[in-house]
């Protein structure tokens, strides 16, 4: 990495957390708790958790979604915004994964915060709030992986990629054991969701706050390998996509 890099990806973060201001941050803050009281009003009394209380399970699965969720709204439109002025000046057009995950953390914490207290007000206690940097760790990684992945092809198609996310956000959203418990799945269709790393978080911060430990290793170790493949298909993506353009640029006029 070079010298002066780390400030440039900081000053990356914060362009992209300028795009949009306090009002519209709000507006989806709002939207999300709208969405997670609907949820809950309509799904508490037949969603059957096996004890634990629904209010604490919907809010872990709603805290890595709502992170997810905003991640693939924003990042397909980074790469036209971005990308020419960082190929411009010789920059790796891949940092906008990392930063656009960076960017997101502040819905992550909120609402794993929300989870958190949920649990506590409900008698868990607080056993499991020493895991909870490492279940930040889990989607930060993932959430960069994702990030890349959203955002490599964005340049070839973006109409269609919009449409695209448009289908299959609900998918992975009703596919994943975000407001009911995966023993509602039937086998093939559980052992399908085990793949995707929405199903590790979700599971990871529900055993966390209540029962203080995390998924057995299986699991784990899918969900790093998964995240990998993806951050590692969206970084090979953006490289071809990018990479031609980036090698044609003229070098910039500024001292190293």
């Amino acid at each position: 990495m070079r010298r002066h890099e780390p400030r440039r990806v900081m000053a990356l973060t914060k362009a992209i957390w300028g795009m949009q201001g306090v009002r519209a941050r709000l507006l989806r803050l709002l939207e999300d708790a709208v969405t997670a009281c609907l949820l809950l009003f309509a799904l508490s009394r037949w969603a059957h958790t096996r004890g634990m209380p629904y209010a604490v399970f919907l809010l872990c699965g709603l805290a890595p979604w709502f992170y997810i969720k905003e991640i693939y709204t924003d990042s397909p439109a980074l790469p036209m915004l971005f990308g020419p002025l960082l190929v411009a000046n010789k920059r790796n057009v891949a940092w906008l994964g990392f930063c656009k995950a960076v960017t997101a953390l502040p819905t992550l914490l909120f609402w794993r915060a929300a989870a958190a207290l949920c649990a506590m007000l409900m008698g868990y206690g607080v056993a499991g709030l020493y895991l909870l940097p490492y279940f930040l760790l889990c989607t930060l990684i993932n959430g960069a992986a994702q990030s890349l992945l959203a955002s490599a092809f964005s340049p070839l198609a973006p109409s269609t990629l919009t449409k695209g996310l448009a289908i299959t956000l609900p998918i992975l959203f009703w596919t994943t054991p975000i407001v009911w418990p995966a023993y509602a799945f039937s086998n093939a269709m559980r052992l399908f969701a085990r793949l995707n790393p929405l199903y590790y978080l979700c599971e990871s911060l529900r055993t966390m706050l209540t029962a203080g430990t995390l998924p057995d290793w299986r699991h784990t170790l899918a969900f790093f390998i998964v995240s990998a493949a993806m951050g590692v298909l969206g970084y090979i993506a953006t490289a071809r996509v990018w990479g031609g353009a980036r090698a044609a640029a003229p070098a910039p006029n500024e001292r190293e």
